[in-house]
């Protein structure tokens, strides 16, 4: 018998004969395989000539809870909605660089850029509820106004476009254009805030300075 069928005959040595040291280094030796093995299926998962994949992903709030029924448009796909558990599936998006759009009418909406590699990827969007930011608003209006800074606060409160009005913007609005000067407008601020049910008073109170501020 040569010295290779000798080597190959001989028995294999029992577990419990291995030194600690041996034992260790066999199972760093497995372990790393194992790495190797997993690390080639995923990189060869993907066709060369795969130009669309399915894309997963999940749609929460600043609190990370899920928000259910968001509009998720991706580059060049239908857009899709997301279920009770604030999570969606989008099929055939083209792999590369693209937009991902988020919308909801309770939370202010999200484009972000988005790159796609592969199946595996996954999309999480957070949004922000449009309570949170017109509270906000409101918080860093008022810091401007207290500062005299009334320029400031009306770039602030411009800045914030929404269809679901707001009586302490209206308010605001219509104190600081009346500081700046801006009457006409500030009017028109006043009757804004006059059609919230509970306001007259404040409405009076603003008309009434504002016409003795200027007489």
């Amino acid at each position: 018998m040569n010295r290779t069928l000798r080597s190959l005959a001989a028995p294999t040595p029992r577990a419990d004969a291995l030194t600690p040291q041996a034992r260790a280094r066999a199972c760093l030796s497995l372990f790393a395989a194992l790495l190797i093995g997993t690390g080639i299926a995923a990189c060869t998962s993907l066709d060369p000539g795969t130009t669309a994949v399915r894309v997963h992903g999940m749609v929460s709030s600043e609190n990370g809870l899920p928000i259910s029924d968001a509009e998720v448009s991706l580059t060049d796909v239908e857009p899709v909605q997301t279920d009770i558990r604030g999570r969606f599936v989008v099929e055939n998006v083209p792999i590369g660089r693209g937009l991902a759009t988020v919308r909801h009418p309770d939370y202010r909406d999200v484009e972000t850029e988005i790159g796609v590699t592969g199946p595996a990827d996954v999309i999480h969007v957070r949004l922000q509820s449009l309570r949170a930011v017109r509270d906000h608003i409101v918080e860093s209006a008022v810091a401007a106004i207290v500062r005299s800074d009334f320029a400031e606060a009306h770039a602030i409160l411009a800045s914030f476009e929404d269809d679901e009005p707001d009586p302490r913007l209206s308010l605001l609005d219509a104190v600081v254009l009346w500081r700046l000067g801006r009457t006409a407008e500030a009017h028109l601020a006043i009757a804004r805030l006059d059609r919230f049910p509970g306001t007259a008073a404040v409405v009076a109170t603003l008309r009434s300075t504002i016409e003795e501020g200027f007489e």
